[in-house]
C-alpha cells in the first residue's frame, strides 16, 4: 500500500504541473453505481485433489459505486478513477472490500513526442472476471510482451493485491516511422493468510523502433528485459531470474491490401538458482495478411521454432497463426488459432518455464436492437510444460471455456445484464482439474455529473 501512495502522488503532481500549463481545458465529473449478484460453483475429484473446492463455491451481493475524473486539452490528458467493490458473502455472512483504483496521463510534448504513464491498484479475490476468464498466453503481437502477466486461478478464491505502474514515451520521427521506451512495474501480495500466491515485483524495460523505408518496406525491432524478485522464506533458495525478449521483423506491402512479413523471436529465461534449468527458444514465422475491405481481413502464418533446455536433448517444432476478423454493420466477430512456444513464471501458482501451447478463441459481439447486446466467447487453451520434480516429463492442461452475456440499456442512464461462464480444467495432475460455473446479474446507473 505504501509503494502505491507514493506512486500515486508523484504521478498525480506531476500531471497536474504539466496541466497547469494548457488554460484551455475540459473536464468531467462521472458518477455510478452499480449492484450484482455474483454466483460461483466449483467442483473438482474429491478423491484426489488436494484444494478444498467447497471453500471457493459463493454467493453474494455486490455494490460498486464509481468516480471518475477526466481532463483534457488538446495536448494532454487525465484521468482519475475509483471504483471499490463492497460484497457481503451471504453463505457466510460476511462483507469484504475491495480496491480498484486507476490513474492515466499522456502528454504531448512536441507534435511528435509522447509521453505517458498510468498506475493501477487492485484489491480483489477473483483472478478473473465474469465474462473474460484470463486463461492462455496473450496472441503474440510482433514482438510487444504482455504488460500484465494473468494471474492463474487454480488457486481459488483468494485475496491479493497488486499495482500496475507503466510509464513510456512515443516519438514518431517521420512518416510511419516509431521510436518507444517503456518501463513497468508490477507488485503482488496476498492479502490475507493463506500464501496462495507466489509474491514478487515483476521490472520490465523495453525499447522498440519501427522504420518505414519506402512505401512497401517497413521493419521492426523489438528488445525487453525482465527482472523477477520473488518473495521466499529465511534459507529458501532464490526464485529470482531474468527473461530476455528480442524480436525482428520486416514487411512488404507491393501487393495491395496484402502485406507480407517475416518476423524473428528470441526468448531466454535465466534463473538465479538451479532449481529451474535455463531456456532459450528461436521462432521463425512467415505471414500474410488479406485485407478484403476495411471491415474484413484474414491473417495467416508459420513457420519452425527451436528451444533448448538446459541438460535436455533440442526441441523442434513449429509456430502458426490464423485469425479472421470481421466488422458487421452491428457487431464483431474475431476466431484466431495459435501455436507457440513461450515461457511462463508470472502466473502467481509457482509455475515455472518452457511452455508449448495451442490457443483456439472465437469471440462474437452483437447489438440484437438499439439497446440489446449479446456477447459470447468460446476458448480451447492446452500447453504442455516440463516438469523438473517429475524428471522433466511433459504436464499438460486443457483448459475449455465458454461465456455469454446479455446487456439492456434503458432510460439513457441505466443498464442491466447477466453473464454466464463455464471453465473447466483437465490436467496431468489430478489437484488441478476442477470445473467453474459462474453468473452474474447486475444493474447499474451511470451519468456525467459535471462539466467545466
Amino acid at each position: 500500500m505504501k509503494t502505491f501512495l507514493i506512486i500515486f502522488c508523484a504521478l498525480t503532481l506531476g500531471v497536474f504541473q504539466m496541466a497547469a500549463e494548457v488554460m484551455a481545458r475540459n473536464s468531467i465529473l462521472t458518477g455510478g453505481l452499480a449492484l450484482s449478484y455474483d454466483y460461483q460453483d466449483r467442483s473438482g475429484d474429491d478423491q484426489s485433489q488436494t484444494l478444498d473446492f467447497d471453500a471457493d463455491d459463493y454467493s453474494r451481493l455486490v455494490l460498486t459505486p464509481l468516480i471518475r475524473y477526466v481532463s483534457s486539452s488538446q495536448r494532454d490528458r487525465f484521468e482519475l478513477s475509483y471504483s471499490p467493490e463492497i460484497s457481503r458473502d451471504l453463505d457466510d455472512s460476511e462483507t469484504d472490500w475491495n480496491d480498484n483504483v486507476f490513474l492515466a496521463a499522456n502528454r504531448d510534448i512536441t507534435k511528435a513526442w509522447q509521453l505517458y504513464v498510468s498506475d493501477q491498484f487492485l484489491r480483489s479475490d477473483t483472478a478473473y472476471t465474469a465474462n473474460a476468464p484470463n486463461v492462455g498466453v496473450t496472441v503474440a503481437n510482433q514482438g510487444q510482451q504482455p504488460v500484465a502477466p494473468q494471474l492463474s486461478q487454480d488457486q481459488g478464491r483468494r485475496r491479493y493485491y497488486r499495482n500496475t505502474f507503466n510509464v513510456g514515451t512515443d516519438y514518431r520521427y517521420r512518416l510511419d516511422s516509431l521510436f518507444r521506451t517503456n518501463f513497468s512495474w508490477i507488485l503482488l501480495r496476498n492479502d490475507d493468510d493463506s500464501q496462495a500466491f507466489t509474491e514478487y515485483d515483476r521490472y520490465s524495460a523495453g525499447i522498440r523502433d519501427e522504420h518505414r523505408f519506402t512505401s512497401k518496406w517497413k521493419a521492426f525491432t523489438d528488445f525487453s528485459v525482465v527482472r523477477g524478485d520473488f518473495e521466499e522464506d529465511p534459507g529458501q533458495l532464490s526464485e529470482d531470474l531474468y527473461e530476455y525478449y528480442f524480436a525482428l521483423g520486416v514487411e512488404n506491402n507491393s501487393i495491395v491490401r496484402n502485406p507480407l512479413s517475416v518476423t524473428y523471436d528470441f526468448i531466454a529465461a535465466r534463473y538465479d538458482e538451479d532449481l529451474q534449468p535455463y531456456q532459450d527458444i528461436h521462432q521463425v514465422q512467415f505471414n500474410w495478411k488479406r485485407e478484403f475491405n476495411p471491415n474484413l481481413y484474414t491473417n495467416l502464418g508459420g513457420g519452425p521454432s527451436y528451444e533448448k533446455t538446459e541438460g535436455q536433448d533440442e526441441n523442434w517444432g513449429y509456430n502458426a497463426i490464423a485469425e479472421v476478423n470481421h466488422q458487421l454493420r452491428r457487431g464483431l466477430y474475431n476466431f484466431i488459432v495459435e501455436k507457440r512456444f513461450g515461457v511462463d513464471n508470472f502466473g502467481g501458482g509457482g509455475e515455472r518455464g518452457f511452455i508449448d501451447y495451442w490457443n483456439f478463441l472465437f469471440t462474437y459481439n452483437h447489438a440484437l436492437t438499439s439497446n440489446l447486446n449479446v456477447n459470447t466467447r468460446l476458448q480451447f487453451y492446452t500447453e504442455e510444460r516440463d516438469d523438473p520434480i517429475a524428471g522433466n516429463e511433459d504436464i499438460q492442461e486443457d483448459r475449455y471455456v465458454a461465456g455469454i452475456g446479455l446487456t439492456y440499456s434503458f432510460w439513457r442512464y441505466y443498464s442491466a445484464g447477466i453473464n454466464y461462464t463455464y471453465f473447466s480444467q483437465d490436467s496431468d495432475i489430478p489437484a488441478d482439474e476442477y470445473d467453474d460455473h459462474r453468473i452474474v446479474l447486475s444493474f447499474s446507473w451511470q451519468r456525467d455529473l459535471y462539466r467545466w
